[in-house]
């Protein structure tokens, strides 16, 4: 929960904003009552159906898979709000979860893994992690998309093999970046506090932006902070994703930068608009994800790659 209430007051978002808003009403709620303790995690549990493999959900209580039999494939959860570290009462962090992938991907009893998809994004700084021990991996990956993959939740996605949706109404997109600058001034005065800020004459720059923002003026953060960190991460993503995306994001910034608004369409993936997954497949649609099937048909495609000994390239 600490974690949880450092980044949320610290990091810039890659995340859907009523998943964002979700949270901040529960944490309101939380906060009196908020007891801070480390608690097990739970242990993933799923149905499944595969032709051949046994899908091992990642337990706490073997981290290194060593219990499992040869041929098994890893399944490990990303879910709810993304953050870099571990939080102290809710998921695990996105270093944690890298950790977890490479584990799989360096047990030679695994065969793939499947990074299990449930969440609306998080912290801009959850993503990277997740990125490179994707694209470290040696053996074949999925993303399987279970109700919402939103945001920073779907910008990790290309980084894998094959990203499949478990419901043709699972909700897939938000891609994007926010800033949140809260200003309690008038909150903290109505309570008798007032506080002061003094910076030595040689921190010119220091906070500036920040400071701008919390006055109401973006401008200074958005053109230092948000606006590069989106395009970076887009950057990231259009290019892994490759020829897949119906949408083109050169086109897509040039328009954007030129102030062309109107050439673009309200559809676009990269505007930050939210879609079912029925229409993020490839050809008839805007090629966000692969497929749609069961988390066993992902499985069963997993280990097609596995057995041809390639790894599918979306570059």
């Amino acid at each position: 929960m600490n974690t949880l209430l450092l980044t949320l007051s610290q990091n810039l978002w890659a995340i859907e904003p009523n998943f964002a808003l979700k949270y901040v009403a529960e944490l309101e709620k939380m906060l009196p009552y908020a007891k801070f303790e480390k608690l097990p995690e739970p242990v993933e549990c799923m149905n499944v159906a595969t032709k051949e493999a046994n899908i091992i959900p990642f337990s706490y209580r073997d981290e290194n898979f060593d219990n499992v039999q040869k041929g098994s494939i890893a399944l490990i959860s990303l879910r709810g709000v993304m953050t870099k570290h571990d939080q102290y009462c809710g998921p695990v962090g996105a270093e944690t979860i890298a950790k977890r992938i490479l584990t799989a991907d360096n047990q030679p009893k695994i065969t793939a893994t499947i990074l299990l998809v449930e969440s609306g994004g998080g912290a801009a700084t959850a993503i990277n992690p997740i990125i490179d021990a994707l694209t470290a991996c040696k053996k074949p990956t999925a993303v399987f998309i279970d109700d919402l993959a939103a945001s920073a939740a779907l910008m990790i996605s290309p980084f894998a093999d094959i990203v499949m949706a478990r419901y043709a109404m699972s909700q897939i997109g938000s891609l994007g970046v926010m800033g949140i600058y809260q200003n309690d001034d008038a909150k903290l005065e109505k309570e008798g506090i007032k506080m002061y800020s003094y910076y030595s004459k040689y921190s010119i720059s220091k906070n500036k932006n920040e400071i701008e923002a919390l006055q109401g003026n973006g401008e200074l953060a958005l053109n230092k902070y948000i606006d590069p960190i989106c395009r970076d991460l887009l950057s990231k993503y259009a290019t892994r994703r490759g020829a897949k995306l119906r949408d083109d994001l050169a086109a897509f910034m040039s328009n954007v930068d030129a102030g062309n608004f109107d050439r673009i369409s309200a559809n676009n993936v990269f505007t930050g608009e939210m879609f079912f997954a029925h229409e993020c497949l490839p050809g008839s649609g805007n090629g966000l994800i692969d497929s749609i099937g069961s988390i066993g048909e992902c499985a069963d495609q997993l280990l097609q790659l596995s057995h041809s000994q390639i790894k599918f390239s979306t570059k």
